[in-house]
């Protein structure tokens, strides 16, 4: 069985790597913070949806072909 996770620091005695990990939570904080910026623009939003999930507009026929290997739509 594995121990916790979270150790208290003591003055004398600080947590190894707590600097990488705060590193490491700050980048994760940015990419999910520009993920949500890109969620909340309606465009990014509208092609996301058009490509992952086949929906089309009224009107409109959209074929899947073999070679369309992409399922991200930011990849050009």
């Amino acid at each position: 069985m594995c121990g916790p996770k979270w150790r208290w620091a003591t003055p004398g005695r600080p947590l190894p790597n707590l600097k990488k990990n705060l590193t490491e939570a700050k980048a994760d904080n940015k990419a999910l913070t520009q993920k949500v910026a890109l969620l909340n623009d309606r465009d990014y939003l509208d092609k996301l949806i058009r490509a992952k999930y086949y929906y089309s507009k009224s009107n409109e026929t959209i074929y899947s072909l073999p070679s369309d290997k992409t399922t991200d739509v930011s990849v050009k």
